[in-house]
């Protein structure tokens, strides 16, 4: 079972400069940086981003991603976690009602907006039974015709 380390140093070789920073503002010789996992973990849970990171250890983003993602992933997680809890905390116990306000609108989907649906006209049965009546006696006496122009009238009915 191999150890897990608690810092990785960089040699001057094993890493880049962040982009943004001027060539003329870099030291000519890169020293060796030692970043400690608990470090990059305690940036994290108290917000640090890749950025301020990268600026802080003059280590390119990529870099340390590479070796730091898990744990920053992690703390990340963990001060999300604390957010919400405190968040929760400070509405329900401390009775915070803006705060109430926007973990049931953000949580829960619930708004303080009424929203109201168009009204539709009130349906006139009388109107609708009408018309489908008028529908059907037309539709009837079509087929009527129909069926009066086809009979063959040249042969006698016989009683």
């Amino acid at each position: 079972m191999t150890k897990t380390p608690l810092s990785i140093t960089f040699e001057p070789n094993e890493y880049k400069y962040p982009s943004w920073l001027p060539a003329a503002s870099a030291p000519a010789d890169k020293p060796r940086v030692e970043i400690e996992f608990a470090d990059i973990q305690y940036a994290a849970l108290h917000g640090s981003t890749w950025q301020q990171l990268e600026a802080l250890y003059l280590v390119d983003m990529e870099t340390l991603k590479l070796y730091f993602t898990a744990v920053y992933s992690q703390a990340q997680a963990q001060l999300q976690i604390n957010v919400m809890h405190t968040m929760v905390n400070s509405a329900v116990t401390a009775g915070d009602t803006v705060m109430l306000k926007w973990l049931s609108s953000n949580l829960l989907g619930m708004s303080d907006k009424v929203t109201q649906t168009p009204q539709q006209p009130p349906v006139d049965e009388a109107a609708i039974n009408a018309k489908l009546n008028a529908l059907l006696m037309k539709h009837s006496e079509e087929q009527w015709s129909k069926d009066s122009s086809t009979v063959d009238n040249s042969t006698p009915i016989q009683h």
